[in-house]
This record gives structure tokens, sequence and C-alpha cells, in this order.
């Protein structure tokens, strides 16, 4: 090879190396190796039990270079996903727990993401396109979770009004004169339903009031009158006598036909303070066809008892029956009282009701029952 061969050969050399060079910076920005991303191993779940929490295990190699790592999830047929963050554990790796809310047939699909600490995503294990499948199977108890719901058209609160005009007649006094024995009773509550052997838990109050109250022959009924004051004035005015009680329940269901609730009671008349308590058992469905006997006493109000017979034959329309035997208001004489109810749901979540019956203290005279209520389910 001549001089000017060997040097022109060198030139060329020469001025190609920096291309190359360039080429291969290049390729270097625009690939990310895949030993870049930090390694998961995870083991996938493929099946699981409804109605019960889930927990995905994960190991992270590299986990410090991870701002946040997470599983997200959703119900087959759902087009948005729900995400869990996978949290270290005690023993080194990483978990998350998906709610027992979540997981109901047919199944959950799911993918593992995180996000390192330049904010660049990597998926590590399957995608949002394309999510890993759990076959989730029903249970005893996810079956009944789905019938719960599905009865209450998947609400579990329920916020109630109710008011009922109870009239036993003109009755004669101590003193010889005829006085109307009759109350009236305002109440409202709120139920939260669990949908466990606790079925649910309520919290409400009542406003009773009658002229009568402590029975026609008390010869002061004054006792129990509220005292209510004026704001143009610093004195109190007397009002109707009456107890106001705050009170809450707890229902508790043993089997789908059997049940009982507890109710407790606290209030406060004008000079005296009220308490009682209460018990319903329940045989049969409680939406549908049942029995139920009940007692609920409170000092200062008296004792009610009592039978209810309650129907679901007519689509749309419950009904019940009930023979009540009370001594309400205040520890009056003993009253049978037999009233009727019927409920319709209006429309959506909204629902109200309607009471007629009728009650005598003896045989003598009577009056009527009126009320009604209304609820809101959500």
């Amino acid at each position: 090879m001549t001089k000017a061969k060997l040097f022109v050969a060198c030139i060329a050399l020469l001025l190609v190396l920096p291309k190359l060079g360039l080429a291969d910076d290049e390729a270097s920005k625009t690939e990310k190796p895949e030993s870049a991303k930090p390694k998961l191993f995870h083991i996938p779940i493929s099946e699981a039990k409804a109605a019960a929490d889930l927990v995905i295990k994960a190991r992270m190699d590299e986990a410090w270079r991870l701002l946040r790592l997470e599983v997200r999830y959703r119900r087959m047929g759902d087009k948005t996903y729900t995400s869990a963050e996978l949290k270290r554990s005690a023993t080194g790796g990483y978990s998350a727990t998906l709610p027992a809310e979540g997981l109901r047939a047919p199944g959950v699909e799911y993918y593992i993401v995180s996000k390192d600490k330049q904010g660049a995503k990597h998926l590590h294990f399957a995608g949002p396109e394309h999510p890993h499948t759990i076959v989730v199977h029903n249970t005893p108890k996810s079956i009944r979770l789905a019938n719960d719901l599905a009865r209450h058209r998947g609400n579990r609160s329920r916020a109630k009004f109710s008011f009922e005009y109870v009239d036993f007649g003109a009755r004669l006094g101590t003193d010889g004169n005829d006085y109307d024995d009759w109350f009236w009773k305002l109440g409202i509550d709120y139920t939260y339903r669990m949908f466990k052997w606790a079925y649910a838990i309520r919290f409400g109050y009542q406003r009773i009031r009658s002229e009568s109250m402590g029975g026609v022959r008390d010869p002061n009924p004054d006792r129990f009158a509220i005292c209510e004051t004026d704001s143009s004035a610093s004195v109190c005015n007397e009002r109707d006598p009456g107890i106001d009680h705050g009170y809450s329940e707890v229902d508790f269901r043993f089997h789908d036909l059997v049940g009982l609730k507890l109710k407790i009671l606290a209030g406060v008349s004008r000079k005296d303070f009220s308490f009682g308590a209460g018990c319903v058992l329940r045989l049969g469905y409680a939406l549908g066809t049942h029995v139920a006997l009940g007692v609920e006493g409170a000092s200062d109000l008296g004792l009610n008892t009592f039978f209810r017979l309650a129907w679901d034959t007519v689509p749309g329309f419950p009904m019940a029956a009930t023979v009540a035997v009370t001594n309400y208001p205040g520890d009056g004489d003993y009253a049978v009282q037999m009233f009727f109810d019927l409920q319709r749901r209006l429309f959506g979540d909204l629902t109200v009701a309607l009471r007629a019956g009728y009650q005598a203290r003896d045989f003598r005279v009577g009056g009527p029952t009126l009320g009604g209520w209304m609820f809101y389910e959500f």
C-alpha cells in the first residue's frame, strides 16, 4: 500500500468513527433497556371467594428507585379501575388488600404498575388493556349480601319521618268533667344496615304530646308539661304536656326467618327524666310475610305490647295488621288498639305508608288512629 492510499484510509476512518459514536448515543437516548426497570416478582391469583378481602402480594428488586407501587383493579364489565397501594410488609415484600365489597362474581381484573422518582410509569404485570382475571366464586355469605343489597336496591342508609294521632275518646275525670283522651307522636330516625348478624343500627327522636298525659284521673297532669321559653319573654309558657325521647336500636338477624330488635330510650319532661327499653321478635321474612311480637315501656310514659302480622301478597303494596295493648300516654288505663298499615314505593327510593285504626280503654267509648310515615333510602 502506498503512502497516499494509507493516508486516505486514515482520513476516512477518522470521519466515520464519530458518526458511529453519535448513532450509538442516539440509540441509547431513544431505547430504554429492560434492565432499567425494577423487576417485580408476583405469583398471579386465579381464584378468590366473593365477599372476602383479597391480599395481592409481590416482591420488588431495587424498590428504592420507586415512588409508588400499586395494583389497579375493577370488577369484570366495569370500565374504570380502582387503585390500591402495594405497601411494604413486615416480611420484606409488598402487599395490597382488595376490599370484600369489590369482590363479586363473575370476577375481578387487575394489573400492577409503578411510578419512579423521575415520574416515569412502568407496567410490571399485565396492563389496562389486557388485565389479569381472577375468577370469583360465590359463597353463602356473598349470596346473602347480594340478596340483601338487591332487596334494598343497593342502599344501606334510610332516613324516616313519621306521625301518628291516637284518640281514645272523651272520658270522665275524677272531678266529674269530661276530658279528651288523646296523644300525638312525631318521630324521625336514621338507619344504617351492615347486612351482618348485627343487621342494622338506628338512631331516632320522638316527641309525644297529650293533654291527658298521666291519665285523665291524674290530679296534676301538668307535671309532664314541657317548659318552652318565648323569645320575647323571660318566663316559660306552658305547652301541652308531653315527653321527648331519644332512642337507639340494633336489629339482629340470626337467620333469614328469625330476627330480634333491641331498643333503649332516654327522655325528659318538665320535671322528670324518663328511661325505657323495648324488644321485638320477628319470625318470617323482614320485607315479606312475617309475624312480630313486641314490648316497649318507659317511665312516665307507660307500657305498650303488640302482635303484628305482615304480608306482601299484593305486589308493590306491603300490608300489616296489628293488635296492641297499651296504657300510653303517661301510665293511664290500659286500652286495646287495632290498626292497619299500607305501604307503597312512590318513585325511586322514596316510600310512603298510611296507618288507620281504632282503640278504646273500655267498651263505652273509643276513637280513631290516623298516621303514616315516609322514608328515603340511599
